[in-house]
């Protein structure tokens, strides 16, 4: 297994020649995340009702990737999910629901096929979701800036939606040829060590890694997707 905190004997390459040297698909990889999702209130987005911590666990083989997380401070809420929010009169009293399965966001994206197959997750249970996605919906842009994070080389990109909205940055060990990254995260320039998530404001830390781990193809189904799912299509929508 290939710690993330292993000494990277390449600290004087230029990172140039970095890539165009050690760039590699591995046949396969398996990656742990620690995870934490920050929830605020509806009404006040500067107030935090909740910060949820996950182990989040991702899988490549090939062409096909498969992702979910595990809850690690669920004892911390309710154990119906169901966070009260005050409010100066009934009227204004609300809540909010936390997902409490045991596993969740549960995704299977298949880069042959372009589907991305999710479980979004609500309170105790979720909906099945498969996407018909076109090469490039989402355009990472990779920047010149790279740093050391415990030992890996690793160079920042952002994904800036077709609307021109910043929806995620991430610092990405590039020397590992990884084009998706853990939940949904397409198009990206390598394995995620960093990331942050704006839209479901949710952050990665990479643990540690292994590459040339044994994924058989079981791996890459859920039970919970014996259920219906709803499609949609995700389209390429930048200016041509």
């Amino acid at each position: 297994m290939n710690s993330i905190t292993a000494t990277i004997a390449f600290f004087f390459i230029s990172h140039a020649a970095l890539t165009q040297v050690l760039s590699v698909r591995p046949p396969s990889i398996c990656a742990t995340y620690s995870i934490s999702k920050v929830i605020t209130d509806p009404s006040n987005a500067a107030q935090t009702v909740a910060t949820l911590k996950y182990r989040g666990t991702f899988k490549a083989r090939g062409q096909r990737f498969v992702s979910y997380c595990e809850p690690l401070n669920l004892s911390d809420y309710p154990p119906d999910g169901v966070i009260e929010l005050g409010g100066p009169s009934e009227f204004e009293r609300r809540s909010i629901l936390i997902p409490t399965a045991a596993r969740q966001s549960l995704r299977i994206v298949d880069l042959d096929s372009n589907i991305i197959r999710e479980r979004m997750d609500f309170n105790d249970t979720g909906v099945n979701m498969m996407y018909n996605f076109e090469p490039s919906y989402q355009q990472w842009k990779l920047s010149a800036e790279t740093k050391l994070i415990n030992g890996l080389l690793v160079q920042k990109a952002i994904f800036i939606n077709w609307q021109g909205v910043l929806s995620a940055e991430g610092w990405f060990y590039t020397a590992l040829s990884i084009a998706v990254g853990p939940g949904m995260m397409v198009g990206v320039p390598g394995l995620l060590v960093e990331g942050y998530d704006f839209l479901s404001k949710r952050s990665f830390v990479l643990e540690e890694y292994d590459s040339g781990c044994t994924i058989t193809d079981a791996d890459f189904w859920f039970p919970e997707f014996s259920e219906s799912f709803i499609q949609k299509v995700l389209k390429n929508r930048y200016p041509k």
